[in-house]
């Protein structure tokens, strides 16, 4: 992320900068995890795994739009395939 950001070369940046820029990379990397691995409780589509790599590289790239459209697609992502996320568990 330091290559697409500048946020630890420059002195003066706020707590929120820093923030911001821990979650994105969070986001990152489970998306880049998501579309390597295809599993999260149970497996992904190929669709799936296509969609979560172009959500990370629209975050990973260092534009404001661009990064709002990839946090708007992964809580998009997320809703749509909560089934992978929260899974419910029976009372066995």
């Amino acid at each position: 992320m330091m290559a697409y950001s500048s946020l630890l070369l420059v002195d003066g940046n706020s707590w929120s900068d820093v923030a911001l820029s821990a979650v994105c990379t969070l986001v990152i990397m489970l998306l880049i995890a998501i579309s390597f691995e295809g599993f999260w409780g149970k497996p992904f589509t190929a669709f799936q795994r296509i969609l979560a790599a172009s959500l990370a590289l629209l975050l990973i790239w260092p534009s404001l739009y661009t990064r709002l459209a990839g946090f708007i697609g992964f809580v998009i992502f997320i809703l749509v395939f909560r089934g992978h996320f929260f899974q419910h568990r029976s009372a066995d």
